[in-house]
């Protein structure tokens, strides 16, 4: 299986795997740079980050499904997150600036820490989210 960039460049391969999540979980565990990864729809539920850091900025993950992961301190600037589901996921500490939020569920998923700055927000269902110390500074509502 392989994670390419809509333009067709291959960021990571592994043939040992099954899923797609299982395929992005190898690429984060080996460190790789998953900037403008093609990763739209794709079901993350329960997505783990080993430790380091994860790189995803620019991603397409339009209507992903990304409840109950945990990717803390994650990069996702000027990711596409439109209608993506968040629910539960631990956020903490990662950077959302001028990423697309609009019409995500981010309900009950813990975003404590993270930058939101000039972010899409319009739509997004925020319900029992937990901000405390986001900065949603020029964040688009």
């Amino acid at each position: 299986m392989e994670i390419k960039t809509a333009a067709g460049k291959v960021l990571f391969k592994d043939d040992g795997v099954k899923t797609i999540k299982e395929l992005v979980e190898a690429a984060l565990a080996k460190g790789a740079n998953l900037t403008g990864a093609a990763l739209g729809g794709a079901d993350l539920q329960g997505l783990r980050r080993p430790a380091g850091h994860a790189t995803l900025a620019g991603a397409d993950l339009t209507r992903a499904n990304l409840s109950m992961a945990e990717l803390p301190g994650a990069d996702l600037k000027g990711a596409k997150l439109t209608f993506a589901n968040l629910f539960g996921g631990n956020f903490a500490g990662a950077n959302f600036s001028d990423a697309n939020l609009m019409g995500a569920n981010l309900i009950k998923a813990n975003a404590a820490g993270a930058n939101f700055d000039r972010a899409e927000l319009q739509g997004a269902d925020l319900a029992s989210c937990n901000l405390s110390g986001a900065n949603l500074q020029q964040a688009r509502k």
